[in-house]
């Protein structure tokens, strides 16, 4: 499962081609994906623990998203400047989802909440498991995840369910978007943020604000 949330704001200027980071920031990737969007992951060494990490996912029409994680993949924040959303995990969770355990037993369940600065709480509930595939995407091996996963009002009225295939990276120690069936109130949806193209440091392409793969026109 893709976990996560941030609270920096980077400057995107409207005609920029790449992000500037806040000072005591630096990059270690940035990865172009099929559904029109470009996601940078950071780390902030003076504002952040050790184990934390952020990333910021631009769109094709010029939102983006923030996400704040730690190395276990559990969601600490998440900023949706768009929609003016903002939420932080309540802990302890009852059942944390954790790369450790996915990784050492194949499977991991989670149950866990966030609250939004409105006071409006949502539970998430799911399991994730490893498939055994090993893909190779633009040179770097991953490992497919299958992830199940619902959220709920805090009075556990269903809000959507999905289900998908999505991909974890040992070399980073993040978890990377793919193939989703979403099951929405108005109707069955299905979004595909595979991953197609990965930069680093001095790579053309590295900190890029720009989508390049699935998008119109």
């Amino acid at each position: 499962m893709i976990r996560a949330v941030a609270l920096c704001l980077l400057p995107v200027a409207a005609q920029a081609q790449t992000i500037t980071l806040p000072r005591g920031c630096a990059a270690f990737l940035t990865v172009q994906s099929a559904d029109c969007s470009v996601t940078n992951h950071y780390v902030c060494y003076t504002s952040d623990a050790a184990d934390h990490l952020r990333s910021v996912t631009i769109y094709g029409d010029g939102s983006d998203f923030f996400i704040l994680t730690d190395t276990e993949g559990r969601w600490l924040e998440t900023t949706d400047r768009l929609n003016n959303v903002h939420d932080r995990l309540v802990t302890p969770e009852a059942d944390p989802g954790l790369w450790s355990e996915l990784l050492d037993d194949g499977h991991d369940t989670f149950d866990f909440q966030v609250v939004a600065d409105d006071r409006s709480r949502t539970r998430y509930v799911g399991t994730d498991k490893l498939t055994g595939a090993m893909p190779v995407i633009d040179g770097r091996p991953l490992r497919e995840v299958s992830t199940e996963m619902r959220a709920e009002t805090a009075d556990g009225q269903v809000l959507w369910s999905m289900v998908r295939t999505n991909f974890y990276s040992d070399e980073y120690q993040i978890g990377l978007d793919g193939l989703t069936h979403w099951t929405l109130p108005e109707g069955p949806v299905t979004t595909n943020g595979t991953p197609v193209t990965f930069y680093r440091a001095g790579d053309p392409g590295f900190l890029s604000a720009t989508p390049l793969h699935g998008c119109a026109g």
